[in-house]
């Protein structure tokens, strides 16, 4: 299953990059108007050029689509606080290759979530 809008993948600094977000661990009161609006908003999350957003209630997802996949990087690098809940913000599984696979690791320890060995993640007790 592809999360790309398009069949193409993008390219940062010859590494193939998403132009996509999945955010989750938002609170029940978030819209995926409020996620876009914040999203959108350089100074809130270091990042602009929303042009996309799909929420997923029941699986608890949002998936932000960002017109320069440098945007989407920008997003993973930093930690989001939206309606007092701390966002867990990760790339898509299926964008890396090689040497990418560590800007799927930026969900804080603090929001709950280790990195394992087997390139997944799971709740911390």
């Amino acid at each position: 299953m592809r999360i790309h809008d398009n069949d193409e993948d993008k390219k940062l600094d010859g590494v193939s990059v998403s132009d996509c977000v999945i955010v989750s661990s938002f609170s029940h009161i978030t819209t995926a108007n409020t996620l876009e609006l914040y999203f959108d908003n350089k100074k809130r999350c270091g990042a602009e050029g929303v042009r996309n957003v799909k929420m997923d209630r029941q699986l608890g997802k949002c998936w932000i689509y960002f017109e320069d996949p440098k945007s989407a990087v920008e997003v993973c690098r930093r930690s989001h606080v939206v309606d007092s809940k701390l966002l867990c913000v990760l790339m898509p599984e299926d964008t890396y290759h090689g040497n990418n696979r560590k800007l799927y690791c930026h969900c804080r320890e603090r929001a709950g979530y280790n990195w394992l060995s087997t390139n997944t993640y799971v709740a911390v007790s």
